[in-house]
C-alpha cells in the first residue's frame, strides 16, 4: 500500500509540475505577443532600434546555445578516477 501511495503522490507531482510549465509558457508566449505587436506597430519607436532589439535577443539566445552544448559536450568526456569523496 505504500508503494501504491508513492506512484500516486509522484503522479500528482508530475501533473503539477506540467500544468505549471505549460500554463507558465502560455502567458510568457501570450505576453512576448502582445510585447511584440505593439513594439512593431509603434511610430515612437525608431526603425534602428526595432532592427537592433530583436538581433540582440536573437545573439544572446545563439550565445546560451553554444554555450549549453559545449557544456553538454564537455561533460560527457569528464574522467572522475582521481576524485576523493
Amino acid at each position: 500500500m505504500a508503494n501504491e501511495s508513492r506512484r500516486t503522490v509522484s503522479a500528482l507531482v508530475w501533473l503539477g509540475g506540467t500544468l505549471l510549465a505549460v500554463g507558465s509558457l502560455v502567458l510568457v508566449l501570450y505576453g512576448l505577443y502582445y510585447f511584440s505587436v505593439d513594439f512593431f506597430e509603434s511610430d515612437d519607436i525608431p526603425q534602428g532600434v526595432k532592427i537592433a532589439a530583436p538581433a540582440a535577443v536573437s545573439g544572446t539566445g545563439v550565445l546560451l546555445a553554444a554555450v549549453i552544448v559545449q557544456r553538454l559536450r564537455k561533460r560527457g568526456h569528464e574522467r572522475f578516477e582521481e576524485a576523493e569523496y
